[in-house]
């Protein structure tokens, strides 16, 4: 008898443990697949990027004008998957040169607070300072927006 109730103890436990184990797997995965925020790279064509709560790409889309291919910028940072687009343009032919070029880039955030949209869009703005040269300093705006 006591030796059934001992495996039934050891049995709830490692159930009880998985259970934990996948609802925090779950729930990581909830946060992952959900939108907190909406960046727009406003060009030539426009780009707008939907991002989770890790500053990751989940969608990409860009302006139905255009022919230009985005590369494969899925769960990639949105500095990086930024700079790949602006790189992309370049390569396209789109722009001739990086300095001609006037990149806005608004940051719509959904569930955060307006201190987070505008240091975000500040981030992404430094980013393509940092990359491109000083001679956008005049030309790169950010906008940052709080949406309830």
């Amino acid at each position: 008898m006591k030796k059934s109730i001992k495996i039934l103890v050891k049995l709830s436990c490692y159930l009880m443990f998985f259970a934990a184990i996948f609802g925090a797997s779950a729930y990581g995965g909830y946060l992952y697949i959900t939108p907190s925020s909406y960046i727009s790279l406003n060009s030539n064509p426009s780009v707008k990027y939907t991002v989770n709560r890790f500053n990751r790409v989940i969608e990409a889309e860009i302006g139905s004008s255009s022919e230009l291919k985005l590369r494969n910028l899925m769960h990639r940072d949105i500095t990086d998957a930024i700079a790949l687009t602006i790189d992309e343009f370049y390569d396209n032919g789109d722009v001739s040169e990086i300095q001609d070029i006037d990149f806005v880039v608004s940051v719509v955030n959904l569930k955060a607070s307006e201190d987070k949209a505008s240091s975000l869009a500040e981030k992404l703005n430094n980013e393509i300072r940092l990359r491109y040269g000083k001679s956008l300093d005049e030309k790169t705006k950010g906008i940052s927006v709080l949406k309830e």
